[in-house]
């Protein structure tokens, strides 16, 4: 199973309905990409804390620029490790 799959299978309460974590938009999942915060040209890996829904335009824009690669990637794991919390 690709990263794709694995990443839409961990987050499956999100229905069909996806949300850009740049702008901010909703989107269908057939329309969302799974970005690599830290890309793999970067040294990035394809496990679920290097991944982030994001819409094709702003995916296409950020390219492999890691200028807040770091931020990004600190505020994604909060929001999961905060998400998981209240799964349970």
């Amino acid at each position: 199973m690709g990263y794709r799959q694995n990443y839409f299978k961990e987050d499956l309460g999100k229905g069909n309905k996806w949300k850009c974590v740049r702008c901010r938009n909703w989107f269908q999942k057939d329309m969302i990409d799974i970005d690599h915060i830290i890309p793999k040209s970067k040294g990035g890996s394809d496990k679920l804390w290097n991944l982030q829904a994001m819409c094709r335009s702003c995916n296409r824009s950020k390219g492999n620029k890691t200028n807040h690669t770091i931020i990004d990637l600190v505020r994604h794991n909060i929001k999961r490790a905060i998400k998981n919390l209240f799964k349970k």
